[in-house]
């Protein structure tokens, strides 16, 4: 039968290379004088430090061999052919800004469309980023942005900030401005000198999809979201009293018309269900609501939450429209108890009430917690209650 995948079109063989890493990728090379030049043509860049970082015996001058391969890699490269992702993935304390820059400013230069960067500490962005207007996919991990005077991402389509920097909170406003065309937004564990919402956010009007905290976002932003990830938790509130927010400083609640898909974060419990409530009176066409709390070590909530009110009008998106809710992390405090049962009571069209329990729930603790939830009395014949 021959060697037939060496017979196919160099723009195939560059395809089917871009999605191995570019160690890898470079080694085809090896294969036959067919193989040899395709690797300077792969549109798809993929470098991680993992065999340095996690070694040991690897110090700076053993880091460099890395450093060295990447450069030569880069400088060997057909410059005729543009760079459509470039992956980065640094785990080392040796990775060096200066370098991480060159690298970068290089994928920028070649019209880079797929930006993705893990560094292991903050590291100034090249500010070549901010002006590189074929980008249509930006993946930040511990980057620290400074004060531009310009920004610029007309193609962008996907965001994701996780552990950046930024010295002012409105450079971070200017980011997502700079972005009209926006359609997923994932930022999480960002870092301001002051945590109080400043600059001038505008809606996007694009995006599909968003998980985001309430603190560093303004929901009008992500009014037209059809998925929605609050990351609203308890850690932020205390936050902001020992900074000295005034805690009035929250932003009005926008329409959510598009929105059918709702998750809040918390670290710990939810202090506030009449808020969680607030926010869903104002998504009419909401199905799924997710409530997720990260910290699983268990210890007794109590009365947590207990003192909230059932309201009086009951939310359309419940009455109408829900079909799907789940609790994580579920340890049976009052506040949690109620507020099942709330949903059980008054979704006509629900399917399923999901609920994960902590667990450090033993198992006496657990059957005591499906017993009072399968008490309930459900709104929905066809409701199924799933105890995990």
């Amino acid at each position: 039968m021959g060697d037939r995948i060496s017979h196919l079109p160099d723009a195939i063989l560059c395809h089917i290379l871009s999605f191995l890493t570019t160690k890898t990728a470079v080694q085809t090379s090896i294969l036959s004088r067919r193989w040899n030049p395709l690797w300077r043509s792969v549109p798809t860049l993929d470098f991680d430090d993992s065999f340095y970082a996690y070694n040991f015996n690897t110090n700076k001058e053993t880091y460099s061999r890395f450093v060295h391969s990447v450069h030569h890699f880069l400088r060997s490269r057909d410059s005729d052919h543009p760079i459509h992702t470039f992956r980065l993935r640094c785990w080392s304390s040796h990775c060096d800004a200066t370098d991480v820059s060159d690298w970068v400013s290089n994928a920028t230069r070649r019209r880079v469309e797929h930006l993705d960067l893990h560094l292991p500490h903050p590291i100034h962005m090249p500010p070549t980023v901010l002006t590189c207007k074929t980008l249509t996919v930006l993946k930040l991990i511990h980057l620290s942005v400074i004060a531009f005077p310009f920004v610029d991402f007309p193609s962008l389509k996907i965001m994701h900030l996780d552990g950046v920097d930024f010295v002012e909170h409105c450079h971070f406003a200017e980011l997502l401005s700079a972005s009209p065309n926006l359609e997923d937004l994932k930022a999480r564990n960002l870092y301001f000198n002051s945590y109080e919402i400043e600059g001038k956010f505008k809606r996007l009007h694009k995006l599909v999809r968003a998980d985001v905290v309430k603190l560093d976002v303004p929901l009008e932003v992500v009014g037209n979201v059809e998925f929605l990830r609050i990351n609203w938790m308890d850690e932020e509130e205390e936050m902001v009293e020992s900074q000295g927010t005034s805690p009035d400083c929250k932003d009005p609640i926008p329409e959510f018309n598009n929105l059918t898909h709702i998750e809040f974060g918390y670290w710990e419990y939810t202090k506030d269900w009449a808020e969680v409530l607030k926010v869903m009176k104002h998504c009419p066409k909401l199905q799924i609501l997710t409530i997720d709390k990260r910290n699983i070590e268990f210890f007794p909530e109590g009365d947590a939450g207990a003192d909230w009110l059932y309201p009086q009008s009951v939310p359309t998106c419940i009455s109408l429209h829900i079909k799907s809710c789940c609790l994580k992390n579920y340890k049976g405090s009052k506040g949690e108890f109620r507020f099942a049962r709330y949903i059980m009571r008054n979704a006509r069209l629900l399917r399923t009430m999901t609920i994960y329990s902590n667990v450090y729930a033993n198992r006496r603790e657990k059957l005591k917690m499906i017993k009072k939830l399968s008490s309930c009395t459900r709104r929905s014949a066809t409701c199924k209650l799933s105890f995990k």
